[in-house]
């Protein structure tokens, strides 16, 4: 069936065919780069942003918390400036970013613990401040703020007022009573003393030895108050006075030192610290365990992703494999197929037509095929079938034609010879004359009729001289027939040739569709390239986000640190030696801390390139796709180029059966005029066979003519002038004669040239 549809159907057909093929791998293609895009763009758009977001805010929760003991601890306002700097660069402008990214998370991508973490935020930021502002603020230690407001000023009451007292008893007369009275003075000044310093020790170390240390010298203090107290009456009126002044206060701080050590021994001693540690440090660890959390549901999405987009990437390039070993297979057995169907029948038409120019009309063939070079080879045969016929008429008549110029030549050569002949007799009439004197009636009359018969034979010569003019023609008709028969051979070979040509450019435009779809596979494996490339962009980022986990665990031991620093601070505090021991530590963990931060930075930074590279990558994959829709552009003009050629070989072939019927027209056109030359050929002959019974009754009349000369005296004259008139026609009917022999020469050249063209052809 295939075999005999048209040509244009079946190059329609084979593109056709390719199209599919191609459109199918392009769209095959397509649908798996779209999926491999959707998970690329869900790592790049959703995941690395969030992950990214994710580190920065806990980076963020550990610097604030960092910079809150900073404070605490050093009291530089640079430390209150990063704590803010922390919210404002890194904390609210991650935590908004993870607010707008949540939109596009499922249930899967940890949305509770982003909501926990934004309701801790706010509480998180507001404890912060209420530790910062108390912090180195007297409101900080109350028990500090009840000694140096309400313990301090009575303690200085009570150190002027025994100051005074003794002062004054130094003006008095230094009995032995009054010695003992200024001890006693002195001890309780100097105890009031010692105890104040105890608190203050306590205050600072929170070491018990200077609440016992305080708890002795106030009861001694106690009793050398009342010793001093029992020997009031040895005091002056104003030493009285400045003792009721000294009980007074003494009364109301007695009280304070309990209070005083019960706070301090307390955990609000410091509301700094122990809000810092009670509300600020839960908080934070709240928020980072539920950052942990997420941070880990979003690495394993994140991983899951990458171990989609490797098989999706390995899916793309078996596919693409298959889908091009399988194009390749399909249009190389298209392109077998159909060249086979069309350049075989086109092989036996060339053949055909070969041996056709060389004259060979014994070939005998069969069409195999109802196409358009089915459709030649039939008319190619019939045209053989017709010449063949032809040209054996025409054998046989230039058969004829030869022996009818052959039997003119002999009878041309006869009238010769007998004109000759008549031309001798009439001289002997002539030289007789005188001896036909006595016949001169019937020499008349015998001169009249051989006159008679010598216009006929005149006139014959000249209807054969018309006829074999009417034979030349013909002969020449049918010689430019049959050169126009064997231009027609040429030029249908010559067409023949061209859709061959046509064929080979067929071919040489298949060759440039299969190097087309040769160069969509290499862009498809540019693709893969590329897509692999994005792979290789994920497992770094994949990598520096594990770094960042890593520098995040180093932030985390330098908190620990710190905090164990803030202890070893108070410790030292309470020592009395300050915090200058710790300050270097502290400026140290400082530094490991700001670095830990450059490092996060860096490796954000390595993040964002990551991802600008991938999305660098996403845009050469569009462009990739779009140099394949422009390969695709290129093999839709050959396929129309393929269908102009097979228009124009079907254009050919159907020239090429104009041209044979124009042979077979020609042919029987021929065999016409050699039908002609045969009847011109007849009458020439009766024609000849009557000049010859003509020429015979002149013979007579002269014979006649001779035996009555003898006879003939009278009108001698006359009859010599009419047998010179006699000789005179005589003569002219040789040279018609000769004409006539030189006429039949040349029919006879042509029948031969006519029997050489006849011998091309084998029949």
């Amino acid at each position: 069936m295939f075999r005999n549809l048209k040509l244009g159907i079946k190059i329609g057909l084979g593109y056709g065919l390719v199209g599919l093929i191609l459109a199918g791998s392009i769209l095959a293609t397509l649908w798996q780069v779209r999926h491999t895009e959707e998970t690329l763009n869900r790592l790049v758009d959703l995941r690395s942003p969030t992950a990214q977001s994710s580190l920065v805010l806990l980076n963020g929760i550990n610097q604030s918390a960092s910079a809150l003991r900073s404070w605490i601890i050093l009291g530089d306002n640079v430390f209150r400036e990063e704590r803010t700097a922390s919210w404002d660069t890194q904390i609210i402008p991650s935590l908004d970013t993870l607010k707008e990214l949540s939109a596009r998370w499922t249930e899967r991508d940890g949305a509770e613990h982003l909501k926990a973490i934004v309701s801790m935020t706010d509480q998180f930021n507001n404890e912060q401040k209420q530790v910062e502002d108390i912090a180195h603020t007297l409101a900080n230690t109350p028990a500090t703020k009840i000694l140096l407001e309400e313990g301090t000023p009575l303690i200085e009451i009570m150190a002027a007022s025994i100051s005074k007292m003794i002062d004054i008893e130094q003006t008095l007369e230094a009995t032995a009573d009054r010695k003992m009275l200024l001890g006693m003075m002195a001890d309780v000044r100097g105890s009031v003393g010692l105890c104040a310093a105890a608190i203050r020790a306590y205050l600072i170390s929170g070491d018990e030895k200077f609440k016992k240390e305080f708890e002795e010298l106030w009861q001694k203090n106690a009793a050398r108050f009342d010793d001093f107290r029992a020997n009031a009456g040895l005091m002056t009126p104003e030493q009285k006075k400045l003792l009721h002044t000294f009980a007074q206060a003494r009364d109301r701080l007695s009280p304070l030192p309990s209070k005083i050590f019960e706070i301090r021994g307390g955990e609000e001693w410091n509301l700094a610290h122990n809000w810092l540690a009670k509300k600020v440090i839960p908080a934070a660890d709240t928020i980072k365990g539920h950052l942990d959390a997420m941070i880990a549901i979003q690495k394993k999405l994140v991983q899951e992703d990458q171990e989609k987009l490797k098989r999706q990437t390995r899916l793309l390039k078996t596919a693409e494999w298959i889908l091009l070993i399988a194009g390749i297979t399909l249009c190389s057995l298209l392109a077998f197929f159909i060249t086979k169907g069309i350049t075989c029948p086109l092989s036996e038409a060339v053949e055909v037509a070969e041996r056709l120019a060389q004259g060979d009309l014994t070939m005998v063939f069969e069409p195999e095929t109802t196409d358009e070079t089915g459709q030649l080879l039939g008319a190619m045969k019939l045209m053989v079938v017709n010449l063949r016929e032809v040209m054996k008429n025409l054998v046989e008549t230039v058969s004829t034609l030869s022996a009818a110029s052959e039997s003119l030549s002999s009878v041309s050569s006869q009238m010769a010879s007998s004109a000759e002949e008549t031309n001798i007799q009439a001289g002997t009439v002539a030289a007789a004359s005188a001896q036909v004197s006595d016949n001169v009636s019937r020499v008349a009359s015998a001169a009249e009729q051989s006159s008679t018969s010598i216009s006929d034979v005149a006139a014959m010569t000249e209807e054969m001289s018309s006829i074999f003019e009417n034979m030349v023609m013909f002969s020449k008709k049918t010689s430019e027939n049959v050169r126009n028969m064997a231009m027609s051979g040429d030029e249908i070979s010559a067409g023949i040739h061209n859709a061959a040509s046509a064929v080979e450019e067929m071919t040489l435009s298949l060759n440039e569709v299969a190097k087309h779809t040769g160069q969509a596979h290499r862009v498809s494996q540019n693709a893969d390239r590329l897509a692999r490339e994005v792979g290789l962009k994920m497992e770094a980022l994949e990598s520096a986000s594990k770094q960042i986990g890593k520098i995040v665990e180093v932030i985390k031991d330098i908190a620990d640190q710190t905090n164990m620093l803030a202890l070893n601070a108070t410790i030292e505090a309470a020592a009395g030696r300050g915090f200058a021991v710790v300050a270097g530590e502290i400026k140290e963990l400082a530094k490991q801390s700001a670095n830990a931060t450059d490092e996060i930075a860096e490796q954000v930074a390595h993040i964002q390139k990551s991802t600008d590279e991938a999305v660098g990558a996403i845009g050469d994959i569009s462009r990739i796709i779009a140099e394949i829709a422009g390969i695709n552009q290129s093999i839709a003009a050959s396929a129309e180029e393929q269908t102009a050629t097979a228009n124009e070989i079907s254009k050919t072939i159907s020239n090429n059966a104009v041209s044979v019927k124009n042979v077979a027209q020609k042919a029987n056109e021929s065999a016409t005029l050699v039908e002609e030359i045969a009847n011109s050929t007849n009458e020439t002959s009766k024609t000849a066979r009557e000049a010859a019974r003509q020429i015979d009754e002149v013979t007579k009349g002269v014979k006649d003519v001779a035996e009555s000369s003898g006879e003939a005296a009278v009108g001698v004259e006359e009859i010599s002038e009419n047998i010179r008139g006699i000789s005179t026609a005589s003569k002219e009917t040789a040279e018609g004669a000769a004409r006539t022999n030189t006429a039949s020469k040349e029919l006879a050249k042509t029948a031969e040239l006519l029997s050489g063209l006849v011998k091309r052809f084998s029949l």
